[in-house]
């Protein structure tokens, strides 16, 4: 079978390295090029320019839902045409760190976290991070504390990402994690199905 490529655009290095993991379930593709940059406006003034150049090379694009009231709203907004057939847009609700935390047995052991604190309605939280901080700020060690807790006039720690990174390569189990997050379901079952 030939390799198939694709092209990645996504927010942070969380989400490049949940793309990665998520693309396993798919060996007969293999990622090119990750158009990545710090939050989702660069996604925007580019989004148009991807979904035209995905009839030359398909594009996966992930963003974070936000504040935006429901996906389908943020995809009609971004587009100004319709979506190309080669363009995989998924929108993590309301953002990627709920398909982290929504594998529950391996975050709170990861983060050092009692499990039955933690919220299972994850995709009704509007601010994911604020709920992850507030986490780690109440019940996990001075090493992640230190790390990932915003100084002042910052959104997180330093080593915020990296920490997730890490936990997202040696611990995320998305299989389980899709039980609890419908709009990592959603991009799984777009990944599976996704033909040329």
């Amino acid at each position: 079978m030939a390799e198939l490529v694709l092209n990645v655009v996504c927010e942070d290095d969380p989400q490049e390295e949940v793309i990665k993991k998520l693309f396993s379930i798919r060996p007969d593709f293999r990622i090119d090029t990750v158009y990545r940059r710090n939050g989702n406006r660069y996604i925007i003034a580019n989004i148009n320019h991807f979904n035209e150049d995905a009839d030359n090379i398909p594009y996966f694009i992930l963003t974070d839902l936000d504040y935006w009231p429901c996906p389908p709203g943020l995809m009609d907004e971004w587009l100004d045409d319709e979506k190309h057939p080669n363009l995989i847009f998924r929108i993590a609700v309301h953002s990627v760190e709920s398909w982290l935390m929504a594998d529950f047995d391996n975050f709170s052991h990861f983060f050092r976290i009692p499990n039955e604190e933690m919220r299972r309605d994850l995709e009704e939280i509007i601010e994911p991070q604020k709920y992850l901080l507030f986490l780690i700020d109440k019940y996990s060690t001075k090493e992640f504390k230190d790390a990932m807790l915003p100084k002042k006039g910052a959104k997180i720690g330093r080593q915020y990402n990296a920490y997730l990174t890490e936990f997202i390569n040696k611990r995320w189990n998305y299989h389980y994690a899709e039980r609890y997050s419908k709009s990592l379901r959603h991009a799984l079952r777009a990944i599976c199905l996704f033909r040329i």
